[in-house]
């Protein structure tokens, strides 16, 4: 987080730890494979002729919230 803070933005929402643990493959965010499209100003639609790709479709917050707590309380014994 500091590195972040320091190299791009100084500040975070909670979706940024979220979308790491996607990355890292932790389970907590459910993937589904499908199609999509972009339309010109950039808007994401699910289209069978589309590009494929895994969209989230669910996550699971409490297990989420008790990993980022417990990550974060390491940082601080």
């Amino acid at each position: 987080m500091d590195r972040w803070y320091e190299n791009f933005y100084p500040a975070t929402m909670q979706h940024d730890g979220l979308t790491l643990t996607a990355e890292l493959g932790l389970p907590y965010v459910d993937f589904t494979p499908d199609s999509v499209t972009l339309d010109a100003a950039g808007r994401m639609t699910r289209h069978p002729g589309g590009i494929p790709v895994h969209l989230s479709v669910a996550a699971n917050y409490p297990a989420f919230l008790t990993w980022l707590t417990q990550a974060l309380q390491l940082d601080q014994r």
